[in-house]
């Protein structure tokens, strides 16, 4: 299996990769992960959507890049607070 890391920068992007991309790549055996960048944060919220420019999304990138490294199952086992909201999540009914 491949995994491919694809970064958007706004919502409908992020939804074809979701809805159509994924599913066609699901094929081929490719897993996809979309992430949309974050272009402007406040103190109260992150807005995500409307890139300008590479600095703007460079640490959103450096981040998901560490966490391929480090791998989530290393950071469940390190952190029991993340480990039990990520089994609460795995564990819903949608």
């Amino acid at each position: 299996m491949v995994r491919l890391n694809i970064i958007v920068e706004g919502e409908t992007e992020e939804e074809f990769v979701n809805q159509i991309l994924a599913y066609h790549l699901g094929y081929y055996d490719v897993y996809t992960s979309v992430h949309r960048v974050t272009t402007n944060r406040s103190n109260k919220k992150k807005q995500r959507g409307g890139l300008t420019n590479y600095l703007h999304i460079k640490n959103d990138i450096e981040s998901w890049s560490k966490l391929e490294k480090i791998g989530l199952a290393k950071i469940r086992e390190k952190c029991p607070h993340f480990n039990q909201w990520i089994t609460q999540l795995e564990n819903l009914r949608i």
